[in-house]
C-alpha cells in the first residue's frame, strides 16, 4: 500500500516489486533519549553504530582543532584513540569494539587504519595503491575500503590479518569503490567512468567473498549504488529512489519514491531513509516491515542496530526496540 508524508512516497518490504507497510497492525512502542556525551571534550559527534547496539564511536575535538576518538562501551563514554595534531575520522565500528576509519597526522601518513582498544594500525597498501580509506568493517574483522591508484579508484578488502586484496573493477569500467562489507564477506559499492561531461557515473556492484563480481540491476544506469548491506539484503539509491536490492536473488526493490536518501539496514530488514524536500529539513524515518513508518526525528541518522535503535550525530536515539 501506498503511503505518503509531506509530499513524498514511502513505500516498504514485501515479495512483489514493491515495499508495503501495514498501517493497520499495532504500532510498536519506540522512546528517545540521548547517550551522555565524552567529558572534558569540546565536541563528539557520532560517525558510526555497531549491529549489536554495545558500541558507538565518535570524532573527538578540542579547542585547539586537534582530534582523536571515542566509544562508548554499553553506554559508558571512554576515549580510545588520543589526540593527533593532524585529521583522523572514525567511519565504522563492529560487534567486537574494532574501529576503522581514515586520516592523516603530522609527520605521519595515517591513511586507512583499525583500532582495537587504543592501539591504531596503519592498514598496508597493496601492490600500485598510492593511498587508501578503510569505510566498514564485519564481526570477523575484514575491512572494505577504497584505494587509489594511477588508474583511478579500486575496492579493497583487508583480512582481520591485516592482509589487502584488491577488487575488480567491473569489464568497461574504470573506476569502482566498496562502500560496506557483510557478515560473510560480501561486499557492495559501486563502479563507473566518466562521461562525455566529465561526470563519474555510477553502477550498483557486489563482489562476493569467494571472487569475482557481477553488476546489480537498476532503472538509472548511470546514477545508482549500494550504500549499506547486511544478511544479504542492500539498501542504496537508484536515481532518485531510494531502493534495496536482494541479493540472493539480486531483485530491486523500491522503498522511497524521490526526495529520500538511504541510510541503513540491520539483520531484520529494517531500514532508515532520510527525506530531503527542497523547502524543508531532513528527517529521517524508519521502516519495519508490518509496522507504519516512523519519524526518528530531524537530520540524517548514522546508524541502525539489528534491535531498532537509530543512531544520530547528535547523541540522539529512537529506540524502536526488539
Amino acid at each position: 500500500m501506498r503511503r505518503t508524508s509531506a509530499g513524498f512516497a514511502v513505500l516498504a518490504l514485501a515479495s512483489t516489486a514493491l515495499l508495503q507497510v501495514q498501517s493497520a497492525a499495532a504500532a510498536e512502542a519506540c522512546s528517545d533519549s540521548y547517550l551522555t556525551p565524552l567529558a572534558s571534550w569540546e565536541r563528539s559527534p557520532i560517525t558510526a553504530a555497531d549491529p549489536s547496539g554495545r558500541y558507538q564511536v565518535a570524532q573527538l575535538g578540542d579547542r585547539t582543532g586537534r582530534l582523536g576518538v571515542g566509544i562508548w562501551r554499553n553506554s559508558v563514554a571512554e576515549t580510545m584513540i588520543p589526540l593527533l595534531d593532524g585529521y583522523i575520522e572514525p567511519l565504522d565500528v563492529n560487534v567486537r569494539a574494532e574501529v576503522v576509519g581514515f586520516g592523516y597526522a603530522s609527520g605521519e601518513s595515517v591513511g586507512a587504519w583499525r583500532a582495537r582498544g587504543t592501539q591504531r594500525t596503519t592498514l598496508p597498501l597493496p601492490a600500485g595503491a598510492d593511498s587508501a580509506k578503510a569505510v566498514a568493517i564485519n564481526a570477523a574483522g575484514e575491512v572494505a575500503g577504497v584505494i587509489t591508484t594511477a588508474s583511478g579508484s579500486q575496492g579493497v578488502v583487508w583480512s582481520p590479518s591485516n592482509e589487502p586484496r584488491a577488487l575488480p573493477v567491473p569489464d568497461g569500467l574504470t573506476s569502482a569503490e566498496a562502500k560496506d562489507i557483510d557478515d560473510d564477506g560480501t561486499v557492495v559499492g559501486f563502479a563507473g567512468k566518466q562521461d562525455q561531461f566529465g561526470m563519474l557515473t555510477r553502477q550498483p556492484v557486489v563482489w562476493p567473498a569467494d571472487g569475482g563480481y557481477r553488476l546489480l540491476p537498476a532503472t538509472d544506469q548511470a546514477y545508482t549504488w549500494p550504500s549499506a548491506v547486511r544478511n544479504g539484503i542492500a539498501i542504496g539509491e537508484d536515481g532518485q529512489s531510494v531502493v534495496s536490492w536482494n541479493l540472493a536473488t539480486d531483485t530491486e526493490t523500491v522503498i522511497a519514491a524521490t526526495e529520500a536518501r538511504a541510510g541503513e539496514v540491520n539483520a531484520g530488514g529494517d531500514f532508515t531513509i532520510t527525506r530531503t524536500p527542497s523547502a524543508a529539513p531532513a528527517v529521517t524515518d524508519f521502516i519495519r516491515r508490518g509496522q507504519p513508518v516512523r519519524t526518528a526525528g530531524p537530520g540524517y541518522a548514522i546508524g541502525l542496530s539489528d534491535s531498532g535503535r537509530v543512531y544520530y550525530e547528535d547523541h540522539h536515539v529512537f529506540d524502536c526496540g526488539s
